[in-house]
């Protein structure tokens, strides 16, 4: 029995022996084999030779949408035409030209209709698949049209997508799509885009004479300016030295205020004092209604104003007055105490309504008012 025992352990452990040496093996046959460990090197790829992985771009649920709804939309003629930018040989358009999109709807739906983004559209272009709506304009009963300026700053082929158009918040029709070739700017790269323009810049020397003329100018302006307000303010001090000049009824006011100052009437002296206010009395006349009224007699005078047109009444006051002062004046007689007190007193009333109606009053106020309306 012991002897059986031992025979079966003893086949046991062979057993075990060779199954982990088959696995041994078939581990050493899978493995990678190391360089220098008796085996070839592995080649390991380049990173960079590595295919990129293509990223899938995610499509846009809204832009599919409205291409689902323009297909369903009956298509109106559409015309294209283009205002080409740079020339190119082949006289295509290149990138950045204006592509002017023409649609002919009907005109009970052209009346008030309108793209789908035209409140985005009015304040600025827009991206529309590869290109971008500028701008649209609305129906125009006399063409029958509506107009959609379109570019793109790629080169290649553009396909223009039909644009729906809305009308009471329903779609109405659409454009029809379009398709236009596009050239690169400026050299054959598969991918041009629209490049800024270059800074142009100036010769040092340019700039710098550009500056020293820039200075003088603004020098000569500040000389120019500095002359001007010397001569406005030597203008303004020679209008306040000057003596004022008088009008006529300032003048009559001014002579008999000297005339009361002098003292005539508190000595007696009456005649020095009327014959003062009757020449006065004649300078303002002839003054005010224009007319050379000193070296006429009082009878002379009075027939002049009735002719220049001066009223009975004003006419008959002045002709009291100046017989009043000729009979002091041409003869002996004194006059009362109290109504040569009370003469300079009633020669200004009287040469207050004669200026009130003179031409040369009416026109200064005249002067005065459209003066006061600048």
């Amino acid at each position: 029995m012991r002897a059986r025992a031992r025979t079966a352990i003893f086949a046991a452990v062979l057993a075990a022996a060779v199954a982990s040496s088959a696995w041994a093996e078939d581990d050493q046959a899978q493995a990678p084999q190391v360089p220098g460990a008796g085996s070839a090197p592995l080649a390991v790829p380049d990173p960079s030779a590595l295919p990129e992985p293509q990223a899938t771009p995610s499509p846009d649920p809204a832009a599919a949408e409205e291409a689902k709804l323009a297909e369903g939309l009956p298509k109106v003629p559409t015309e294209i035409g283009v205002r080409l930018g740079k020339a190119t040989k082949t006289g295509k358009p290149t990138a950045g030209d204006l592509v002017l999109l023409t649609i002919k709807p009907p005109a009970d739906q052209g009346e008030g209709a309108a793209p789908k983004d035209s409140a985005k559209l009015d304040a600025g272009p827009i991206d529309w698949g590869e290109g971008r709506l500028l701008w649209w304009k609305t129906f125009d009963a006399k063409t029958g049209a509506i107009q959609v300026g379109v570019t793109t700053y790629k080169p290649g082929k553009l396909v223009i997508k039909a644009i729906p158009f809305y009308k009471n918040g329903a779609a109405v029709f659409a454009s029809e799509p379009k398709e236009l070739e596009f050239e690169a700017i400026g050299g054959d790269k598969s991918k041009d885009e629209i490049y800024p323009p270059a800074p142009v810049g100036l010769p040092f020397w340019l700039v710098l004479l550009l500056s020293f003329l820039s200075l003088a100018i603004v020098f000569a302006l500040l000389r120019s300016l500095h002359a001007w307000h010397k001569r406005r303010k030597a203008r303004q001090e020679e209008a306040e030295s000057a003596p004022k000049i008088l009008t006529a009824i300032e003048e009559f006011e001014k002579v008999r205020r000297e005339s009361d100052q002098r003292g005539h009437l508190d000595r007696g002296q009456y005649k020095p004092y009327y014959f003062s206010l009757s020449e006065a009395a004649k300078r303002f006349l002839g003054t005010a209604y224009r007319f050379d009224a000193e070296e006429r007699t009082a009878r002379e005078l009075l027939v002049e104003l009735e002719r220049l047109g001066m009223g009975v009444e004003l006419v008959d006051q002045w002709e009291r007055v100046f017989d009043e002062m000729d009979v002091v004046k041409f003869t002996d007689q004194l006059p009362a105490t109290d109504a040569a007190k009370a003469l300079g007193g009633r020669l200004s009333q009287i040469v207050a309504q004669s200026w009130a109606r003179s031409p040369v009053a009416r026109e200064l106020l005249e002067r005065q008012q459209k003066e006061a309306a600048k």
